[in-house]
């Protein structure tokens, strides 16, 4: 005999919205029964997208900052200056919640809350979402890790989203995925992490509160050890800074060494290969000042998959030109 599967609870910043469509229903059920139908219906889905979803949280929680809200990635990138000069360090994520999906949010890492403080504001549409974290209603709530990683959550009000729920005051310790607000309903949720996590989501993909991995702190995101790995790796998984800075370096470094080697080797041959060591020089140094002024201006693309940093395309990436270099050497 199998177990009936048990109507999950509704989250306690839940009740006071279901309660209000239950005294609506009632009064209508007085005045047509048609009309309190609907509104039964709508108790019904009410019911639903405010309960306690039931989440699996990932293993390693601790390594990771998990999405605090459920719905759909709407952008990620730096904050603006007008968002403060410590912001600009970070990199921020921009979750939209859906009508559709749970309202409880959860919280992105396990620690203590340092702030938690509302700004009061408009409740204007989220579709120019600049408007919308400059006018409307928010609350910030910061969440301090033990390692000393400040994460902050910031809750925005919308059309739909007329109260901004967290009852966590400020000494109060969470646990990664653990209950911590509402934006009720279909709110907007910006997350701050710090520029060296290596990201785990992607612009238009949806995520789950308290379950979908956003980014991974610095120190435990994987990357490649040795020239020419980084950029093969690169293409099948995320990129990272680390990743990015060693293929670089361990790429022009390997690229210089074949031709000092045959120089050392072969000393007639010296002039060609100090060429050869030059033309490297040059090409590395175009590479870089391009990919400083790409970053300056925020040009990028995936073209050829995700990458630490925009640059130059060419004939070949590392692995590549270390292979004919190496064929060349036969």
């Amino acid at each position: 005999m199998t177990a009936k599967p048990e109507l999950a609870e509704v989250a306690p910043d839940g009740w006071p919205v279901l309660a209000a469509a239950g005294i609506v229903t009632i009064l209508l059920a007085f005045l047509a029964l048609p009309l309190a139908g609907v509104a039964l219906g709508l108790m019904v889905w009410l019911r639903h997208i405010l309960r306690i979803p039931v989440r699996k949280l990932p293993a390693d929680a601790e390594h990771h900052i998990l999405a605090p809200a459920d719905g759909v990635v709407l952008s990620i990138g730096a904050p603006g200056s007008q968002d403060g000069d410590v912001l600009t360090r970070l990199v921020r994520i921009t979750i939209k919640t859906r009508l559709s999906d749970a309202q409880l949010q959860c919280a992105p890492v396990s620690g203590r809350v340092r702030d938690n403080f509302l700004i009061p504001g408009l409740f204007l549409s989220a579709a120019d979402e600049v408007s919308a974290r400059r006018d409307n209603e928010r609350r910030e709530v910061t969440i301090e890790t033990d390692k000393g990683d400040a994460i902050m959550l910031v809750q925005i009000g919308t059309r739909t989203a007329r109260q901004l729920v967290c009852r966590h005051n400020p000494g109060k310790t969470l646990a990664a995925g653990a209950s911590l607000g509402m934006a009720r309903l279909a709110g907007l949720t910006d997350i701050f992490v710090p520029a060296e996590c290596a990201l785990a989501v992607q612009e238009g993909q949806s995520v789950l509160a308290g379950e979908t991995i956003l980014a991974t702190f610095a120190g435990h995101a994987g990357h490649a050890g040795h020239a020419g790995h980084d950029g093969a790796v690169a293409r099948a998984s995320r990129p990272s800074d680390v990743g990015g800075f060693l293929d670089i370096t361990l790429d022009f470094i390997f690229y210089s060494a074949i031709p000092f080697a045959f120089c050392v080797n072969d000393t007639q041959h010296a002039l060609a290969g100090a060429f050869l060591i030059f033309s490297f020089v040059g090409s590395g140094s175009s590479f870089l000042a391009f990919a400083i002024i790409a970053q300056k201006r925020g040009i990028s693309t995936d073209q050829r998959g995700k990458k630490s940093f925009f640059y130059l395309g060419g004939l070949t990436e590392g692995t590549e030109t270390i292979i004919f270099l190496i064929t060349a050497s036969l």
